[in-house]
C-alpha cells in the first residue's frame, strides 16, 4: 500500500509539473521575431559549417512553436491536427497568426 501511495503521489507530481511546463505567451507572441529564434542568432562559422548546432536549434524552435499552437492557436480540426504533427518549418504550422494574437494578450 506504502508504494502505491508514493507511486500516485510521483505521478501527480509529475503531472502537475508538466502542465507548468511549456512555451509562455510572451515566447509565443511574436514567434518570427523572438530574439531565440534560430534564424536570429549569430553562429560561428565552425557551427555554420557543420549545420547541426543550427539544425538542432531549429528543431527545438518547430517543437516550441508547435506547442505555442496548441496552447494558443484555439481549437484545431483534425486536418489541421494532422498538418501541426507534420509540420518541419514554420510556414507548414496552421494557426500561426492566430497563435501569436492569442499569445500577445496573454502576454504580460
Amino acid at each position: 500500500m506504502k508504494n502505491f501511495v508514493v507511486i500516485l503521489s510521483a505521478i501527480v507530481f509529475t503531472v502537475v509539473f508538466l502542465s507548468s511546463c511549456g512555451p509562455k505567451a510572451c515566447d509565443c507572441a511574436d514567434i518570427y521575431n523572438n530574439k531565440n529564434a534560430p534564424f536570429n542568432k549569430e553562429y560561428s562559422p565552425r557551427e555554420i559549417n557543420e549545420g547541426t548546432k543550427m539544425q538542432d536549434d531549429m528543431d527545438d524552435y518547430i517543437e516550441m512553436t508547435r506547442s505555442c499552437v496548441e496552447k494558443y492557436g484555439g481549437k484545431l480540426s483534425e486536418q489541421e491536427e494532422v498538418l501541426l504533427e507534420d509540420a518541419h518549418s514554420l510556414g507548414e504550422m496552421p494557426k500561426l497568426h492566430e497563435t501569436e494574437e492569442n499569445a500577445k494578450k496573454d502576454c504580460k
